[in-house]
């Protein structure tokens, strides 16, 4: 599912939960400051939230 959210938000999910990496790390690996970093992290989550539930999944199976 991830892979079906734009760029930059995949990146900076991916850096930020499957590669562990702290926000800070994340920013100065894109480029951009903390608070866009955490932004993307925030509206990132949002739609693959929003992505799941159309496949069918419920808010309590999130």
């Amino acid at each position: 599912m991830v892979c079906q959210i734009p760029e930059p938000y995949r990146t900076t999910l991916t850096q930020r939960f499957y590669e562990e990496l702290p926000l800070a790390d994340v920013a100065r690996l894109q480029g951009i400051n903390l608070p866009l970093a955490k932004y993307r992290v925030r509206h990132g989550i949002k739609l693959l939230r929003e992505k799941l539930v159309e496949a069918g999944l419920t808010e309590n199976d999130l």
